[in-house]
């Protein structure tokens, strides 16, 4: 590589990054495996050697090899070590110079953090003994990069590992310190209700987020001005939770980056843990819609309490304002954003297999098949839910569900518009033969999305059932063409059961009744106002009993209220289906 036939010569001082003769007249021959040796400065300090006149130089990380006469390249020590330079340099190697921020000016090396002592932080001693103390950005990098996962850690301060604004897209890399993302974390990690701002993690890989996978506790702090890019399992603080996530938040114009991929959220991608007091405002944005797309966690098998969604969230199948697939349990949560997807959008899950209580959906949601103000499709159970937005879909729109196999109960479609062309229910659009609605009340309006196609199957509580409806009640005001109904539009194969309906059918044209359009079922013990609706009960009442209209005096006085408390019992395909009343009363006077 230097010399093909040097006869009886010496070859000194010389240098390459290819292979060469082993003959021992090569010994002078210095042989480098990569090109960084000749770009950082270090071939061109060797050749120049002790040599007193100026020959050898190089424009360090300009020049790609040493020049003769180049800039000269001196050998020293800044504060990271010993390294080659176009500046001099001292022979012992000085302090780091760390900024407020915890950051090395020089080197960009991170201030280490120290624990909580008599002399630290005293005033955690009692709480937090044995925590490291995070003060600046660049502690948290430090805690991040050089503990095993164990260690706990406590913020003291407002952290900042970037300074800089995402609240428009725009090139980052020039922002030196990257997240280097904590992977295995069994610890505990305090937030003190702190703010972290500006994680960055621009490398799009999987299972991307500040932690990879938790197994201890990690609460009380706010993610603010960060931007984490990543392909599946992708989430703000991270991708999968076997332990506790408590009273985090995401705040202000926050963005994970998710690049064709799925199982995109704000906190937690996939939880079998707990995540509690959690709100999350995170933009989900990418190339493609995410399927499993939730605010708060894409699939969750463990507990989500307590949390918010303050962001509007958009997706591809199972989206939802909290959670896009639930198969744990889902209880005191809030979404105050639009969600939007292609199939199976709710407004606090997607898809549920288990169990979602005591939530609460107030703003739109959006699906081109099975939109839910709760939950896109229901194989579990939706108990003390309610929705106050309007739901939109064109196939399959319901108050609280889509489409339903599981149990609907004590659930309230408060208000809105139901939107759809096929399947639209003040509580659910769809309700499958082993589906059960009861306990639950609706009110809004139900209108066609397309002025010049009317609805098939709308109804004050479920467009098509195939299943059971206890107990429930409706005023909604329906649009409809066939099969409209003020409890059911088509009731294929179901039992419908001690309901009523106070509101007003408009536009139906066929197969139009104030309980239900259309029966092939049975149907017993349901009412309606007769002085607001004077459409027939059913159409085809051959399989209904004690199916009448009251006047409004009658719903005023008491007297419906007192008739469906007494319950009752139905007999249909050999099979005897026993209802209580005692969910029905009312305060007269």
């Amino acid at each position: 590589a230097i010399c093909s036939d040097y006869g009886s010569g010496t070859i000194t001082n010389c240098y390459c990054t290819y292979e060469y003769s082993k003959d021992k007249k090569n010994e002078g021959v210095t042989k480098f495996e990569g090109a960084l040796e000749f770009k950082n400065g270090k071939v061109a300090y060797l050749l120049q050697g002790n040599q007193s006149t100026h020959v050898w130089g190089q424009k360090i990380n300009t020049d790609k090899y040493p020049v003769i006469f180049g800039d000269r390249v001196y050998y020293g020590y800044d504060c990271a070590g010993l390294k080659y330079s176009n500046e001099e340099l001292p022979t012992t190697q000085p302090d780091h110079s760390y900024n407020i921020h915890g950051f090395c000016d020089v080197c960009h090396a991170h201030q280490e953090a120290k624990p909580v002592s008599e002399t630290h932080h005293p005033e955690l001693l009692e709480t937090h003994s044995g925590y490291y103390a995070i003060e600046n950005g660049g502690q948290l990098c430090w805690f991040a990069e050089s503990q095993d996962g164990s260690a706990n850690a406590v913020l003291t301060d407002d952290v900042y590992i970037n300074d800089f604004d995402i609240s428009s897209s725009g090139d980052f890399s020039k922002y030196r310190n990257q997240w280097v993302q904590i992977s295995s974390f069994s610890g505990k990690f305090d937030g003190n209700n702190h703010i972290i701002s500006g994680l960055y993690m621009p490398s799009a890989y999987s299972k991307n987020g500040m932690f990879k996978t938790i197994t201890g506790e990690v609460s009380n702090f706010a993610l603010k001005n960060f931007s984490i890019s990543g392909w599946d399992n992708s989430s703000a603080i991270c991708s999968i939770n076997q332990g506790t996530i408590r009273n985090c938040s995401t705040q202000g114009h926050l963005s994970v980056i998710c690049d064709n991929t799925d199982y995109c959220s704000g906190i937690c991608s996939i939880n079998y843990g707990t995540i509690a007091d959690c709100t999350s405002g995170t933009i989900i944005e990418g190339k493609s819609k995410p399927d499993y797309t939730g605010a708060i966690c894409s699939v969750n098998y463990g507990t989500v309490d307590n949390c918010k969604n303050n962001v509007s969230v958009q997706g591809g199948l199972y989206v939802g304002g909290i959670v896009g697939d639930n198969e744990g349990t889902i209880i005191n949560c809030v979404s105050s954003y639009p969600a939007a997807g292609d199939n199976c959008v709710g407004g606090i899950c997607g898809h549920n297999k288990s169990v979602v209580s005591n939530c609460k959906n107030t703003d739109i949601v959006d699906s081109m098949t099975n939109a839910g103000g709760i939950c896109g499709h229901n194989e579990g159970d939706i108990l003390y839910c309610s929705n106050q937005k309007s739901v939109t879909s064109p196939n399959g729109s319901g108050g609280i569900c889509g489409l339903n196999s599981g149990k609907i109960s004590h659930c309230t479609n408060y208000s809105g518009t139901l939107s759809s062309l096929k399947n639209a229910g003040g509580i659910c659009a769809e309700n499958l033969t082993s589906g059960t609605i009861e306990y639950c009340s609706a009110a809004g309006e139900i209108e066609s999305l397309d002025i010049k196609t009317p609805i098939v199957n709308s109804a004050g509580v479920c467009g098509l059932n195939r299943g059971t409806i206890l107990n429930c009640c409706s005023s909604v005001n329906i649009e409809g063409n066939d099969c409209v109904g003020g409890i059911v539009g088509e009731n294929k194969a179901g039992i419908i059961a001690n309901c009523y309906y106070k509101g007003i059918i408009n536009n139906g044209d066929t197969n139009v009744g104030s309980i239900c359009g259309i029966n092939n079922a049975t149907i017993a013990y349901c009412y309606y106002d007769s002085d607001r609706e004077s459409t027939e009960a059913c159409p085809n009442n051959n399989l209904a009993e004690n199916v009448v209209g009251k006047s409004s005096k009658a719903f005023r006085s008491g007297e419906v209220a007192y008739t469906l408390s007494q319950g009752g019992t139905i007999t249909a395909n050999g099979k005897t289906t026993t209802f209580d009343g005692e969910y029905w009363g009312q305060h007269l006077g």
